[in-house]
């Protein structure tokens, strides 16, 4: 039997490595949600300083590896 792989939104990476918090992932997706075209919410948080580019890749990373 092949295993399902659940794939993960970035909003439930940033909080399962607590990165941002309840609080700040919904200011951060109001403010997608605001935009005329919305952006991705990794860049969202980035804009709002919320994470770096780096660490963006890196969780990303991280995550599509498993």
């Amino acid at each position: 039997m092949a295993e399902e792989k659940r794939k993960m939104r970035v909003g439930d990476i940033l909080l399962e490595e607590g990165i941002v918090t309840e609080e700040q992932l919904e200011e951060a997706l109001e403010f997608q949600k605001s935009e005329e075209t919305p952006l991705p919410l990794g860049e969202v948080c980035i804009n709002l300083k919320l994470i770096s580019r780096s660490d963006l890749r890196r969780l990303l990373r991280k995550y599509q590896a498993n």
